[in-house]
């Protein structure tokens, strides 16, 4: 284990800065980080927005409808330990030797051996895995895609998806949004079940703009009252879902808090956690209450005004990613790197994968 990552004060080891991380086009007067603090102050006009609250293990209070503007150009959440570096570089050569994978970024080989911690192998099974769920649901992994798919997901389900904002404090990012507007009629269709795995991609790497937020993972805000589970509930579907994004992208959670759910919400739940990858099962949290549903803070004046705000602060995000995936580098390399031979052990493709996975759980979809 990392030491960075167990307390992320790098005591323990040298944090390094290897490459440019700053990105170049700082935003300007006028530009986009003011375009977020204009938003954020018409919304502090309303009634019903709450002031900036602070999300942790003593606050049943959500996090507020805007945080403040995003930090287009800090370096302080870049570092990486000497130890993360060369996990890096052992991902990036194995990927180079895998003939299945396709070459990946250095940011990307970064963010690998945070979450896989020294796992090589099964960070290169998880690009391939990714490298197949872009190929799957037609992602180019690109901004303007991120632009195209998140509003296509945010079109379909427009009261879904709540709130995004940065916490500066706890220096992570809080994702909000309504459990009982979700449609499963809708994630039934092939097209819109793309559409989701689509937008759900980028809004994930939104949640991975920098190191540091990979390091700790953001936090998820769930409100739950009026959530009807003969309405909402398709465990067929659960599983589908657990079969894809949760189960390929290396996502941390700090916390999932799901609010005004009521009892039988909660046994409930406790019970289908156990259905998740025990990283995200493990980091659902319960029994939280708030007065009023989190709409009436996040959901104003309209809906569309929301759905606008919302768009423009996961643009912001996935711009600082990507500028970030450009211009952050590896460098050299610094020590022998070992020899990787996937010629007589190569990682299964996706598809027979999840095919494999779903005759060992008897899952039938």
């Amino acid at each position: 284990m990392d030491p960075y990552f167990q307390n992320n004060n790098g005591d323990d080891q040298q944090a390094i800065e290897v490459g440019p991380v700053a990105v170049g086009n700082q935003p300007q007067e006028g530009g986009q980080e003011q375009a977020v603090g204009d938003v954020r102050n018409r919304n502090n006009n309303n009634n019903n927005i709450v002031q900036a609250q602070q999300l942790g293990p003593d606050h049943d209070d959500p996090p507020s409808p805007q945080g403040p503007p995003f930090r287009m150009d800090d370096p302080e959440r870049m570092p990486l330990t000497t130890q993360l570096h060369q996990w890096a570089q052992n991902i990036k050569e194995a990927v180079k030797a895998h003939d299945d994978v396709n070459l990946i970024s250095d940011f990307m080989c970064a963010h690998l051996a945070i979450y896989f911690q020294g796992d090589t192998e099964a960070a290169v099974e998880n690009a391939l895995r990714l490298q197949e769920f872009r190929q799957d649901n037609d992602i180019l992994d690109t901004l303007n895609d991120s632009r195209r798919a998140v509003a296509k997901l945010i079109k379909l389900f427009p009261e879904v998806y709540l709130s995004y904002s940065f916490n500066p404090d706890d220096g992570n990012y809080s994702f909000a949004f309504d459990m009982t507007k979700i449609s499963m009629e809708k994630m039934t269709r092939t097209e819109m079940f793309t559409t989701c795995n689509a937008g759900e991609y980028y809004m994930h790497h939104a949640m991975s703009v920098d190191f540091e937020l990979i390091r700790k993972g953001g936090i998820i805000v769930c409100e739950c009252d009026g959530y009807d589970w003969t309405q909402h509930l398709d465990i067929h579907m659960i599983q589908k879902l657990r079969l894809e994004i949760a189960w390929t992208y290396p996502l941390q959670y700090q916390a999932q808090k799901h609010y005004n759910g009521g009892v039988m919400f909660n046994v409930v739940l406790s019970m289908l956690k156990k259905m998740l990858p025990t990283k995200i099962g493990s980091k659902f949290e319960t029994g939280f209450q708030f007065e009023g549903r989190l709409d009436s803070i996040y959901m104003v004046p309209t809906v569309e005004a929301a759905n606008q705000r919302l768009l423009q602060s996961l643009d912001i995000a996935l711009q600082r990613r990507y500028e970030l995936e450009k211009s952050f580098s590896l460098g050299p390399q610094t020590t022998d790197q070992p020899t990787w031979n996937f010629t007589s052990h190569k990682s299964p493709r996706r598809r027979h994968w999840i095919q494999h996975y779903r005759l060992e759980q008897k899952i039938y979809l």
